[in-house]
């Protein structure tokens, strides 16, 4: 039976769900940190196409698809709400009915670092053709004195990479 102190090194810079950071540029070429409460990966989808052979029902694979990436977000006061929200409007702005150039408002180089211990990258992903789809509401009420505000994103996601650091 291994000791603690063994326990405690064996597991000296591996991966724990808590310790992660999000780089996210915006689309007009802003690098920031987005201080978040949770975020996760985005699933993979692989179709499937059925293709019928001498009567047999042949099943090969077909359009990969990346689920949506949700992200909560802390906002200390309205700016990382509005940023969001700018965002949107450049997705599809409401009052004049436009729609944006998906080059313009698409972002890549979306950044997942999973940390160490010690605050070292571990690995990363990368993710690529993001933009927002939604965001929560932001709820108020009176017995919420000490709480952060916080509100959801879900991005769209075209594809991810994986780089493992060291």
């Amino acid at each position: 039976m291994a000791s603690i102190a063994e326990v405690k090194t064996a597991l000296q810079g591996k991966s724990r769900l808590d310790r992660f950071r999000i780089t996210l540029p915006t689309p007009e070429g802003v690098v920031k940190e987005v201080m978040v409460k949770a975020a996760g990966l985005p699933g993979r989808t692989v179709g499937v196409v059925e293709l019928k052979h001498k009567g047999a029902t042949i099943k090969i694979g077909g359009e990969p698809t990346y689920n949506d990436w949700t992200i909560t977000v802390y906002g200390e006061d309205y700016e990382e709400y509005k940023r969001f929200f700018d965002w949107m409007n450049a997705v599809a702005e409401f009052s004049e009915n436009v729609r944006g150039n998906p080059v313009d408002y698409k972002v890549n180089n979306v950044t997942v670092d999973q940390l160490g211990i010690d605050n070292s990258v571990i690995a990363s992903a990368t993710l690529e053709g993001v933009f927002p789809t939604s965001i929560d509401d932001i709820s108020y009420d009176n017995e919420s004195t000490d709480t952060v505000v916080e509100f959801g994103v879900t991005l769209s996601v075209d594809s991810i990479s994986f780089t493992r650091q060291g």
